[in-house]
């Protein structure tokens, strides 16, 4: 558990209107890193579009996977979201200003708990 932070705080950061704001940061956020990475490389960005459509394509051969466990299926689609979202930076953008209060081990330790929080 994050220590020496004001739990209310925190819960008030990730509750209430902050989960439409995650929402739509969510999406956002989707079409953003793959662009960044290629225009860092020199490439052109690829179509938002075609890019997000891929990573639903991704995710539903995964559920059409019958005989996967519940426990594969989860590492499946786990590694599709971690290839495509920067948790880390959505974690920060969700607790917002209140990130700099934050010490670095606290920080550190709030990005897995975030992420199994928003899984």
């Amino acid at each position: 558990m994050v220590t020496g932070v004001n739990p209310q705080r925190v819960n008030a950061a990730i509750t209430g209107g902050c989960r439409a704001i995650l929402a739509a940061l969510l999406a956002f956020l989707l079409a953003i890193p793959l662009p960044a990475r290629a225009l860092a490389a020199g490439t052109p960005p690829p179509n938002p579009t075609t890019m997000i459509k891929s990573v639903i394509d991704q995710t539903i051969v995964v559920f059409k996977e019958r005989d996967l466990t519940p426990a594969a299926r989860q590492v499946k689609l786990r590694a599709i979201a971690e290839a495509h979202f920067d948790f880390a930076e959505m974690a920060r953008s969700t607790v917002g200003y209140h990130w700099r209060d934050f010490t670095a081990e606290q920080q550190k330790e709030f990005v897995p708990l975030f992420t199994a929080f928003i899984e």
